[in-house]
């Protein structure tokens, strides 16, 4: 059946109602696009209008048609789909449905319609479909760009393990995606939730700063919401996270909506959290570090900056020499020094323990032991130096060295011998010569052994010497008797002291051979006490032993006799024949009394030719002992 053709020249009548024409209204619905359609169930015919068969391209006009034919011009895609949808409509007896599908026009091109019909009672026993088809071909294809351009954001989240969210804020219904809510630990898959229920693994202190961002962003003092905040998952873990958003307000400017990405900040956080941590690391170290340290510029030898104990070698505060390079404030004693170990510096790319030299602020020179590394400040190329000032500890080694030069020449060259031996074992470490004279060891023989192996010392000696040493701890002037390597006596006078050699507890050994002085005395009391041309017991030593038989016959009831003699005419033999022959007459005397008296008697020369006798030990009454 076709449509009635429309009137050429509509008078101005007509004209004023199009409308009411029913040949009108489908040619103003064909002229839009849209095409019209009927089908009619009782008979199984589907009617529809010329414009509806230009959608499906149809160049010849055909107004009525079958089911089955319609199914033949949906694309073969679709084709099941859309019978399965038609029966459906049939079925359930709809009164309103909608569907879309593809055609393939003539020249291969491609359109999809959209199809929307309703139930009409025409009073038969089955009611009558009615409605429309239009060309959805360009709001289909920005659809499906926008479902594209939406799968390629989320394919674009995801590769960058973003998580995305969107707040309406008026009904407080937030969404997140998947990721969103995995790194905020709260359940699997997307979020649909509350604001306060999608935030609540956040730390307290987060979310006040989260809340402070957000009345920044109310308040128009930012324009982008930022926030960096910390979530705690129900296993114990926990994650840095980074949200940027962007706040939409409504026409009255009220919010409205807040859209958002949310990212995995952990590692960025953890990595700036070591990095703080080590800068305060630093920091630390280069205020407390009790040796020098300078940062100065690779570029132009700027310094950058100088620690305390810098400022307290060289004397030039922070503020005197930051900006200024070393050439010029003259630190460096030997400038040709700081370009040689410049040049080792860039060649080794390190420089360990160099030895310079430098001038402190008061012209005064130290020597320093230098470090220097390369290091990278803001991007910068720069050089941080350790500087150790060893100006003392080598004073103190040129002291120790002549010290040590000292107790060398001493050692060496002492009279007296000199035995360094270790106090653990008793081992001869070192010996002078002085040794080798004192007990006839040289100092190969004796390093390495014992005093009880060289037999120096008697055992008992040895013993109280030990006793003494632990008990006083040192030894001074200690008179002993020891023996030379060959069994001979020597009167020694012992000290010790307690000394450390390499981390080695020592005993310093000195002995002096007094066995000399020993006998000198031993002579000069002789003499004191002795006449020294006869070797008799002089006056002094007569009225000591008178002294002592006259208290010991009183407490023994005992008695003594005291002789008195001198020779006649021994003046005259000095004075004919010599003083010598004198003095071996004196000689003969002495033999001769010694052999006439007792053991226990004393024969005593006063002077000159006269001589006493004392007999001790008598017994008897007076006129016994007279007689």
């Amino acid at each position: 059946m076709l449509p009635p053709e429309p009137p050429q020249n509509p008078t101005a009548h007509e004209a004023a109602k199009p409308w009411q024409d029913a040949t009108r209204l489908l040619s103003v619905l064909d002229g839009a696009g849209v095409g019209v359609w009927s089908w009619d169930l009782s008979h199984g015919i589907v009617h529809w209008s010329l414009g509806t068969g230009r959608l499906f391209g149809l160049t010849e006009p055909l107004v009525e048609i079958t089911l089955e034919y319609y199914l033949t011009l949906v694309a073969t895609e679709d084709r099941p789909r859309i019978e399965a949808s038609i029966r459906a409509v049939l079925k359930a007896g709809e009164p309103r449905f909608s569907f879309r599908h593809r055609v393939r026009l003539p020249d291969s091109s491609v359109r999809w319609l959209e199809v929307e019909g309703q139930q009409q009672n025409s009073g038969t026993e089955l009611p009558t479909l009615t409605g429309i088809i239009r060309d959805i071909t360009d709001q289909h294809t920005q659809a499906q760009a926008l479902e594209d351009s939406q799968e390629r954001l989320e394919l674009a989240l995801a590769s960058a393990e973003l998580g995305n969210w969107e707040w309406h804020i008026p009904g407080d219904r937030l969404y997140a995606s998947a990721r969103a809510s995995e790194l905020h630990g709260i359940i699997e898959g997307p979020f649909d939730g509350s604001f306060r229920e999608f935030f609540r693994s956040v730390e307290a202190n987060n979310r006040k700063t989260m809340r402070e961002a957000y009345n920044d962003l109310l308040a128009g003092r930012r324009q982008i919401y930022q926030a960096t905040y910390q979530t705690e998952h129900s296993n114990g873990t926990a994650r840095h996270l980074e949200s940027t958003a962007k706040l939409y307000r409504d026409e009255h400017g009220a919010p409205l909506r807040m859209a958002g990405i949310i990212i995995d900040a952990t590692e960025r956080v953890l990595r700036e959290q070591h990095l703080a941590a080590s800068e305060a690391k630093f920091s630390a170290l280069f205020l407390g570090s009790p040796d020098p340290i300078s940062l100065s510029r690779i570029r132009d030898g700027t310094f950058i900056e100088v620690n305390p104990s810098f400022s307290a070698v060289f004397g030039w505060e922070s503020r005197d020499i930051v900006g200024r390079s070393a050439p010029e404030i003259g630190i460096w004693r030997d400038e040709t020094q700081r370009q040689t170990l410049y040049q080792q510096l860039t060649r080794d790319q390190r420089l360990e323990n160099a030895e310079a030299q430098f001038r402190t602020k008061t012209g005064q020179h130290v020597t320093c032991v230098v470090s220097s590394r390369f290091i990278r400040i803001d991007r910068r190329l720069c050089i941080v130096t350790t500087f150790r000032d060893i100006t003392q500890r080598q004073q103190a080694e040129t002291a120790l060295k002549v010290s040590e030069a000292k107790f060398a020449t001493a050692f060496h060259s002492s009279p007296d011998a000199i035995i360094i031996i270790e106090r653990g074992t008793g081992r001869f470490i070192e010996v002078n010569e002085g040794f080798y004279r004192l007990s006839g060891y040289r100092p190969e023989e004796a390093i390495g052994r014992t005093a009880a192996e060289l037999g120096v010392l008697p055992d008992a000696q040895r013993h109280t010497f030990l006793e003494r040493l632990n008990r006083d701890g040192r030894i001074a002037n200690w008179e002993v008797v020891g023996q030379d390597r060959h069994g001979n006596p020597r009167h020694i006078e012992v000290s010790v002291e307690p000394i450390e050699l390499n981390d080695t507890e020592c005993l310093l050994f000195s002995a002096r051979d007094i066995s000399q002085l020993k006998a000198a005395h031993a002579q000069i009391h002789h003499l004191a006490y002795h006449d020294p041309l006869t070797n008799l017991p002089n006056r002094t030593l007569l009225m000591d032993r008178l002294t002592q038989q006259t208290s010991l016959h009183k407490r023994h009831n005992l008695r003594g006799a005291l002789l008195f003699l001198d020779l006649d005419h021994f003046k005259h033999i000095n004075d004919s024949l010599g003083h010598p022959v004198g003095d071996a007459v004196l000689k003969m005397i002495t033999a001769r009394l010694e052999a006439s008296i007792r053991q226990e008697d004393t024969v005593a020369r006063l002077g000159g030719d006269e001589f006493v006798v004392l007999l001790t030990g008598l017994t008897g009454k007076r006129s016994e002992v007279t007689r």
